[in-house]
This record gives structure tokens, sequence and C-alpha cells, in this order.
């Protein structure tokens, strides 16, 4: 009998790899008034994508931000486009896993993080998909 030494694929979309500059801010959906006054945009890099979500490394996290992601209190407003002279994309999403991956050149923690989209509009989904369709398959284009 063959045993399956791979992993089961959970993914409910196809995602393609590529380096793409993300603003994100941090939302706790618990947050005092004072904690709320206190958000400021963050920045990271996508590595991957799909319609479903995005994994994002970043090393601009404080403390408090650490704190809320690792809750399930966290949802994050994003803003990325995909190319350079493209509209730009709006999705609000959530952390479904989070790992500390190194310490930067500047001495700060980076994490890599997978989120997965909670609210996007149907047009931003469809360009992603796409856009990924586009360049894993570009004879179909």
């Amino acid at each position: 009998m063959e045993e399956n030494m791979g992993r089961v694929e959970r993914r409910k979309s196809i995602r393609f790899s590529k380096e793409v500059t993300l603003r994100f801010v941090i939302f706790d959906s618990f947050a005092s008034d004072e904690r709320k006054e206190d958000l400021r945009p963050r920045e990271g890099k996508i590595s991957n994508i799909s319609a479903g979500g995005v994994r994002i490394s970043t090393s601009d996290l404080d403390e408090k931000d650490l704190e809320v992601l690792k809750s399930n209190r966290a949802k994050l407003a994003l803003r990325f486009s995909l190319e350079e002279k493209s509209c730009d994309i709006d999705a609000t999403a959530r952390v479904k896993w989070m790992v500390k991956a190194n310490i930067n050149e500047e001495g700060k923690s980076k994490f890599v993080i997978g989120l997965e989209f909670l609210d996007i509009s149907s047009e931003d989904r469809n360009r992603i998909g796409q856009f990924i369709i586009s360049q894993r398959f570009p004879s179909l284009h």
C-alpha cells in the first residue's frame, strides 16, 4: 500500500508568487477609542497572491500590533496594486497564520503572515484571478 507523503492541498484558489508592495492598517475589533486613533499605515510585501488571500512579510509591527494579530480580533485593511499602472485593490482580511521569519538588518523582527480576504469587491477579486491566469498561462491571453 502506497503511503501519501505529501500534504493535503486546502487552498480554494490558484496562487501566484509575485512581490508587490502593500500598505495596510490593523484594526482591533475590541480596541478602545484611544487605540483606534493611533492607527497608522504599515508597509509590507506580498509574496504570493490568490483570489482568496495573500501571504505578506513585514517588519513594520509594534508590540500592540503583534498582540492584536495573534488574537482573533484583528482585521487588516489592505491596499496594493498588481502592476505599476493598474488601479489599487482594496480589501479587508483576517489572519489565518503568522510566523516570525527572522531579524532584518535593522534588528527588527520580520513576520510572514497568511491573510484571507473577508471583504473584497467582485471586480477586484476577478482582477486578481485574471492577473494570475495571465501570468501562469500567458499563451491563453
